[in-house]
């Protein structure tokens, strides 16, 4: 770019015509940074050229965090990518202190208008007015949707652990081949004495605030095409007609903190504690909590042959309800598809892995052509 007499690049050198004597000069270097306009603006300004800029070599250089004719109607500028139309690499502002070219675009967000009811929040675009729907999963405020919404898509932002299960309330009523990421079930029965449950999969629709129990096989859920947000009511099912009822969460609760239900609460654990790991079904502890837009088991009938008041709930629980589950998970049609047994202090899964179509244990895999149940799946062994 220049030559100075120092290293330190203070004094240049414009005319050395009349100096007779040896001379060191020190070569200042400079790479390019060129913001370019992009495919976006040229087709709606055709004149925009390239802006370039010099980057002196090893010294730190912020990025720009405007342009004055990058102007795009409708979007807002948040950073800058590396190819035309391509992903935001660089933020505004960013302190650039490699000693690169580069050829920058760019990257634009939509403008949007927002209203949030706690874990959901609703984005309004104002390039054509289309809805999108964001659940939060880390969300610990109440929800309440006050009335019917349609939106155009549906994001859930939640992480789910991959081959566990999770519990999930939903404000839409959507199918379930609309639904890619795991595999749906209900509580449908729990016998009297507590020692067996049977979870029925749900395989074509889903509904609003109905608490459902999700075997995850990805990390993320996704939905396709337009639902109706519904307005939130009480998604509470009693489990036949026995004293446990599968409760869906609105807001954080935090079980030491409600006497009706610390002891006779139950979930699917969302972080490892001690023993446990993420994902598996044990009783709630006193510092066990649930976020919104999932659920939980509780039991509301009697403990120890007596009405179960708030000081005598957490004592004697354990000594009427067991600590091992059997766990049966039955298909639309009432075959057994999946069967093991739950240590609920532990959430240890024992399962068996090979049935029958009438959902008979086998000891391993068959010798015999035909259709069976493995881990819960439909496969033909031939």
């Amino acid at each position: 770019d220049n030559w100075f007499l120092e290293p330190t690049f203070k004094t240049a050198i414009r005319n050395i015509q009349d100096i007779e004597a040896d001379l060191t000069v020190y070569a200042q270097w400079y790479t390019k940074i060129n913001y370019n306009p992009g495919s976006r603006l040229k087709a709606v300004n055709n004149k925009l050229g390239k802006k370039e800029e010099k980057r002196y070599w090893n010294v730190a250089y912020t990025l720009n965090t405007s342009i004055k004719d990058f102007v795009l109607e409708n979007y807002t500028l948040d950073g800058w990518a590396t190819s035309d139309n391509g992903e935001k690499v660089y933020d505004l502002g960013f302190e650039l202190t490699e000693n690169i070219n580069l050829d920058l675009y760019p990257h634009w967000v939509e403008n949007r208008d927002s209203v949030q009811y706690g874990a959901v929040k609703i984005y309004t675009y104002a390039s054509d007015g289309h809805k999108e729907a964001v659940i939060d999963g880390n969300s610990e405020e109440e929800t309440n949707i006050p009335e019917d919404i349609e939106v155009d898509a549906v994001t859930f932002d939640r992480t789910f652990p991959v081959g566990n299960r999770s519990t999930i309330v939903l404000p839409f009523d959507i199918a379930v081949a609309n639904t890619h990421g795991g595999k749906f079930n209900v509580l449908s029965s729990i016998s009297g004495d507590f020692k067996t449950i049977t979870l029925g999969e749900k395989s074509s629709q889903l509904y609003a605030y109905e608490p459902y129990v999700m075997l995850a096989d990805q990390s993320t859920l996704t939905f396709d095409g337009p639902v109706t947000l519904k307005k939130t009511v009480d998604g509470e099912k009693q489990i036949g007609t026995s004293d446990w009822y599968f409760v869906p969460a609105y807001e954080k609760i935090v079980f030491g903190e409600r006497d009706d239900l610390l002891g006779r609460a139950y979930g699917f654990a969302g972080k490892a504690v001690d023993k446990i790991t993420v994902g598996q079904f044990v009783k709630v502890g006193s510092s066990a909590y649930v976020n919104p837009m999932r659920a939980y088991l509780v039991y509301r009938g009697e403990l120890n042959g007596s009405s179960a008041t708030k000081s005598a709930v957490g004592s004697g629980f354990g000594t009427v309800l067991p600590d091992e589950i059997n766990v049966v998970v039955q298909d639309e049609q009432g075959n057994i598809v999946e069967r093991g047994v739950l240590d609920t202090k532990t959430g240890e899964f024992r399962m068996d892995r090979w049935y029958d179509l009438q959902g008979r244990k086998l000891n391993g895999q068959p010798k015999v052509q035909g259709t069976y149940y493995h881990n819960g799946k439909r496969v033909v062994v031939k």
